[in-house]
């Protein structure tokens, strides 16, 4: 590690996570969170670019395997154009692979640290005690509460994903640093299963090796969050064989690769389809306009927590049957991370 830590001081900690996937950036922003740490997102290399250019941030987390611009590129981008205090914040790399090599790479381009993805909430800690202050970090590893007498919701939603048997939903909950951002990444995962595999098909009939790599990474760290380790597996071979070239390897075992993860749709959708089959009141034209007028100015601003705000509270409610077909497409475009097709939508 470099010697950032010993000149580096913040009355306030703010960090930017830049990940193109949106489960392991909401991953690694619930466990900022936990340890009372306030962080927004960026979804490609330009958009921390442009945020970084109008923001001041006491560190940075940036993805080694994004598309168009990697973490390399970012991170020389960065430092080549970067203002005021964050000329001298850290900049920490994040990988699945950190072993030889690729980690002396990482650190040789310039990161001051590298983590392996997906990140344990105590190696999150233990580093964000290592570059700050330990009073201004919350290390309490639970709320002491009085315990209820009757299950939570989050309690009994864990015990559906228990007997489906194909998750190891305790790692995943270590994973994610609470059961509520298990629940949170398991509905990203399953809100995805269509697109993404869809996605890693084009890729494969198109043979476009790279792009395919690159999903099947994702994949890999996806699955692995939500404790679904055989998935997660598989799909870390077949990147391997991307990398390498070993097209043999990726022509036998993407079938099953893509059966695999599509099964996990109609495993899950009992699990979820509990919460829906609950009544939920109506929403009211006054308070979904108002809503979608919030999500719209948040959605320009890119305002992360104020959108997931709103989307949370859309949750909460049925719409009318006029109403369902662009409810559906919103949340296909926040899934996405798609701000302005938000926005149009709006």
């Amino acid at each position: 590690m470099n010697d950032l830590r010993k000149v580096y001081r913040t009355e306030e900690i703010r960090v930017l996570v830049v990940d193109d996937m949106e489960m392991e950036s909401r991953q690694l922003i619930h466990l900022l969170e936990k340890a009372g740490i306030k962080a927004d997102k960026a979804s490609s290399g330009q958009e921390c670019l442009d945020m970084t250019d109008k923001n001041e941030y006491s560190m940075i987390f940036i993805d080694q395997n994004m598309p168009v611009m990697n973490g390399e590129q970012t991170l020389r981008t960065f430092r080549s154009r970067a203002q005021g205090n964050n000329r001298f914040i850290p900049v920490i790399g994040l990988s699945s692979d950190v072993q030889g090599e690729n980690f002396r790479s990482m650190i040789n381009a310039g990161f001051t640290d590298v983590l392996k993805k997906p990140v344990k909430y105590p190696v999150m800690l233990a580093l964000l005690i290592l570059y700050f202050s330990k009073d201004l970090i919350n290390r309490d590893e639970v709320d002491i509460k009085e315990q209820p007498s009757e299950k939570t919701e989050e309690e009994l939603f864990i015990e559906r994903v228990s007997k489906t048997g194909c998750l190891d939903h305790e790692s995943g909950i270590n994973f994610c640093g609470s059961e509520e951002g298990y629940i949170s990444a398991l509905k990203i995962f399953y809100t995805t299963i269509t697109p993404k595999s869809d996605e890693i098909e084009r890729l494969y009939s198109s043979e476009d090796w790279d792009g395919y790599t690159i999903k099947v990474h994702a994949l890999k760290s996806s699955a692995r969050i939500i404790g679904a380790e055989e998935l997660s597996d598989l799909a870390k071979e077949l990147e391997f064989a991307g990398k390498e070239g070993k097209m043999d390897v990726i022509r036998e075992k993407t079938e099953t690769l893509l059966k695999m993860y599509r099964e996990f749709d109609a495993i899950l959708t009992p699990v979820f389809e509990e919460d829906k089959a609950k009544v939920m009141e109506m929403i009211s034209p006054e308070i979904m306009n108002d809503l979608y007028e919030k999500l719209k100015k948040y959605a320009c601003d890119i305002d992360y927590d104020q959108m997931e705000m709103i989307m949370d509270e859309l949750e909460k409610y049925d719409f009318p049957d006029e109403e369902k077909d662009r409810y559906m497409e919103l949340k296909k475009y926040w899934d996405e991370v798609d701000y302005d097709a938000i926005v149009r939508l709006l």
